[in-house]
């Protein structure tokens, strides 16, 4: 019997355990799924109570959050050292404001002193900063999500941020936007068409369209730069919202020296924008996914793109895609630069830091590979690019298309580790394999707030979803992996016996131990780079 697939994009956190979760008792949602539960920092909680005549920053985002949060029962908690701060403001009237609006959410207390023990070692501090600092009500919210006292914190400040990358946190601490984001996700949801991504030359781009605002700030000459590049006719990419409006563009420019000091043919990412109200529905990844593919096609040597730092969010996206510091610009940009032909030193690296560094697309074939059996309905999920199926145009879900994404089923396999190379292999009318990918993670649970914790972030499914395959005899096994390549044509389940990579049709995850099933997949692969 085939398994059930359940497919989700990457997600939350990376916790390897699979006994009982460590949050307490778990709320249900009145659908009996689990629900999660999410700590507000202070600008978060002011988007959802706010207290001013005037337009508060990410008001929208913070009505949608507290009625998703209503709809699916999900918990949003304030810290006790958050009203300790609301009870020191001078201004009387709006520190009273605020007491009587925070009376409505349960007060998160009582966090163990080990967990905040733990993140001043992590941060190399000496000692706990004064109590009524700002800095030590960041380390008490930090550590009730150290200690799994919530699943998220959610927070637009951008140093807070910061901390939770340094202690390792980053994946569970959320900006408001990608919060209404994730609570969608984990929606009962009607399935809409996911962005084209529009292949045009940038003399076709609208230079009146809002995205490009931020630009000017940034960049005081960028009128008279956009002109240039306009008429140049660089070759450009656009995800727009439904309103018409650019919710994503991307830029190229191919270099003819080498700046930097980098070498061999040089692709320079002059743009790379998505819109704030687009933050988490993958756009960057799914920009970064054309970019790769547009640097295979014309057989550039490394990628290059220059960003000021205080755009983390950036930043994290291509540093986690193998961007590497490369210095600063002249006018004090971070110079990001990703290698794409490994040296003989390489080698060494593990698999999975190899396939980040070089691609995608680049597998270690020396890896373990494994043959993983998906049914046609979720391969067009998961795969929704994949040629002579969904398109990026058709497909049913946007979230497919991005390059970080999630198997879920019951299979009993615990040999999948991180590096694993997975081969799709679409079942039933095609009977080949289709994509190849690399394993990030693995995790193996009973409970659904467990694995709704670990994929929640991206998932294509809703709890329900999720609950229903906790519910199997076996526990959850989910793959976090990264799509390296799709193959075409297609390895057919005939040349794949031939080969000895089958035996015959799969119906669960298998191991190739065949040597010369082994040394056929590699042959193609290396063939395919």
């Amino acid at each position: 019997m085939e398994e059930q697939l359940f497919e989700a994009t990457r997600a939350g956190s990376k916790r390897n355990d699979a006994g009982p979760s460590r949050g307490g008792g778990e709320m249900q949602s009145t659908t009996g799924a689990t629900s999660l539960k999410l700590l507000l920092d202070t600008n978060a909680f002011i988007a959802l109570e706010p207290t001013s005549t005037a337009v508060e920053r990410g008001l929208e985002f913070g009505a949608e959050l507290a009625r998703l949060a209503a709809e699916g029962g999900h918990r949003l908690y304030l810290h006790e050292a958050t009203r300790r701060d609301f009870a020191r403001d001078h201004d009387l009237a709006r520190r009273s404001a605020h007491l009587a609006l925070a009376a409505k959410y349960p007060a998160l207390s009582g966090i163990p002193k080990s967990a905040l023990a733990d993140l001043l070692t992590r941060l190399d501090l000496p000692a706990p900063p004064l109590s009524e600092s700002n800095d030590a009500v960041d380390l008490e919210m930090l550590a009730a999500v150290g200690a799994a006292a919530v699943d998220y914190l959610v927070t637009d400040d951008a140093r807070l941020r910061g901390r939770a990358r340094r202690t390792g946190l980053a994946e569970n601490v959320l900006p408001l936007a990608e919060a209404v984001q994730l609570l969608r996700d984990l929606s009962p949801r009607p399935l809409k068409p996911p962005p084209a991504v529009e292949h045009v030359l940038s003399y076709q781009l609208d230079p009146h369209d809002p995205i490009f605002d931020s630009l000017r700030d940034d960049y005081p000459g960028f009128d008279a730069w956009f002109a240039g590049v306009r008429r140049a006719h660089r070759p450009a990419w656009i995800i727009r919202h439904d309103d018409g409006r650019y919710a994503g563009v991307m830029l190229v420019k191919e270099e003819t020296d080498t700046p930097y000091g980098l070498p061999g043919r040089l692709l320079k990412v002059s743009t790379l924008k998505v819109t704030d109200e687009a933050h988490g529905r993958r756009y960057g990844e799914l920009l970064l996914k054309t970019l790769f593919n547009h640097a295979e096609h014309h057989s550039h040597d490394a990628i290059y793109v220059t960003v000021f730092e205080r755009h983390a969010t950036l930043v994290d996206l291509l540093t986690a895609f193998g961007f590497r510091d490369h210095g600063r610009s002249p006018v004090g940009e971070l110079v990001l630069a990703k290698g794409r032909r490994p040296s003989v030193q390489d080698a060494a690296l593990d698999p999975l830091k190899f396939h980040t560094t070089f691609g995608p697309p680049a597998i270690d074939t020396r890896a373990p590979f494994f043959v993983v059996p998906v049914e046609p309905r979720w391969h067009d999920v998961l795969f929704p690019d994949y040629p002579g199926q969904l398109s990026l145009l058709t497909g049913e879900h946007p979230y497919g298309n991005a390059l970080r994404k999630a198997y879920l089923c019951n299979a009993p396999t615990r040999r999948v580790a991180p590096g694993s190379t997975l081969l799709f292999y679409r079942s039933r009318e095609r009977s080949a394999v289709t994509v190849a990918g690399v394993v990030e993670d693995v995790h193996v649970s009973h409970l659904p707030e467990e694995v709704a914790r670990y994929v929640g972030r991206r998932t294509v499914y809703t709890l329900e979803d999720i609950t229903r395959l906790c519910r199997s005899a076996r526990p959850v096994l989910t793959l976090l992996f990264r799509q390296d390549r799709l193959l075409e044509p297609a390895w057919s389940r005939g040349e794949l016996k031939t080969a000895g990579v089958l035996n015959g049709h799969p119906q669960s995850i298998t191991e190739v131990c065949n040597e010369e099933g082994r040394h056929w997949l590699q042959e193609r692969l290396n063939e395919q780079r």
